[in-house]
């Protein structure tokens, strides 16, 4: 039902092949009020596998899509710096988009990278996320990958959010 919605951003949530088989990108470190960096708490994560099963709308191009029920599948993974930076290797085409497949993987290629950033950042305005990149280029910051499998689909949700979008 309802009660276990969680809603992402294209970035946070990446599809593999198919919708069946995702991941959540997150960062291991966050900096703290005083600009030092300490694990981060990742709530949203937290939930998600508190929750065992989730439903996940994602947001993209600012319509709200539903992509399924997901459970986590075992312990976050640190991301290399190769597999961090092929984020993503595939943009999952499922979902309508106005703009060319191209232009859409290299600006999810783009947010994904700058989203983890900006996670990493800990909320700071000023924050350099050019140069919170160059600290996962460098192996100075990891990425933690959680990887997620699609267990459901509530066909319920899907057509209340369709609706509302749509108006059909």
């Amino acid at each position: 039902g309802l009660e276990h919605v969680a809603t992402v951003t294209c970035a946070d949530f990446i599809c593999e092949a198919d919708l069946d088989n995702a991941y959540f990108v997150r960062p291991s470190m966050a900096y703290g009020g005083k600009g030092t960096l300490a694990p981060c708490k990742n709530k949203l994560m937290k939930t998600i596998i508190d929750n065992g099963r989730t439903n996940i709308v994602t947001l993209q191009s600012r319509t709200l899509y539903y992509a399924g029920t997901y459970t986590i599948t075992c312990d976050p993974m640190p991301m290399s710096i190769e597999e961090l930076m092929m984020l993503p290797t595939e943009v999952c085409t499922l979902f309508p988009t106005n703009l060319s497949l191209v232009i859409e993987q290299l600006r999810v290629l783009l947010q994904a990278q700058r989203c983890l950033a900006t996670a990493t950042s800990g909320g700071q305005k000023t924050a350099d996320v050019s140069a919170i990149l160059s600290d996962y280029q460098s192996g100075l910051l990891t990425a933690l990958r959680y990887q997620a499998r699609r267990v459901d689909f509530d066909q319920t949700l899907d057509h209340a959010l369709r609706s509302i979008w749509t108006g059909r």
